[in-house]
């Protein structure tokens, strides 16, 4: 039998009443789009099996545990960055460091950041060593047939 954590009602209650707070003064107002550059950023860097599985929920939606029917989706993947660059240029200006951050990346640049991500183990790490092994094989296949 499945139980909810306490502590689970708390948290429901909290993020519904800021929800109330913040659409009586903006009705555009979302709780999830605020903290979605947290999550975004959380889900990427946070080394545990629990968030690796949010990870893959989050971009590969139900068929996550099905390694070889899952595909990345664009749209969700383009969410979670988008987020996670938030996260960055909040973090800048607070930090007083470059605002530029949120200014679209060039290939180069995006590639960077793409090998700056498999220099630390991480589930993010795991995700696109995964993904470009599936690209290589399926390109190699395609070459030798």
């Amino acid at each position: 039998l499945f139980q909810i954590p306490p502590y689970f009602a708390y948290i429901a209650k909290s993020f519904s009443v800021l929800e109330g707070i913040g659409l009586s003064s903006d009705p555009d107002y979302s709780i999830v789009q605020e903290t979605l550059p947290y999550i975004s950023r959380r889900i990427m860097s946070d080394p545990s099996p629990r968030t690796a599985g949010a990870l893959e929920t989050f971009v590969f939606g139900d068929v996550k545990d099905d390694r070889t029917a899952r595909v990345l989706s664009p749209k969700r993947v383009e969410t979670l960055l988008q987020g996670a660059r938030k996260y960055a240029a909040a973090t800048a200006a607070v930090d007083g460091a470059d605002p530029t951050l949120l200014q679209p990346l060039d290939t180069e640049a995006a590639a960077d950041a793409l090998l700056d991500t498999l220099q630390t183990p991480s589930p993010l790490q795991a995700l696109v060593v995964e993904q470009l092994t599936l690209v290589l094989a399926a390109s190699s296949r395609r070459l030798w047939s």
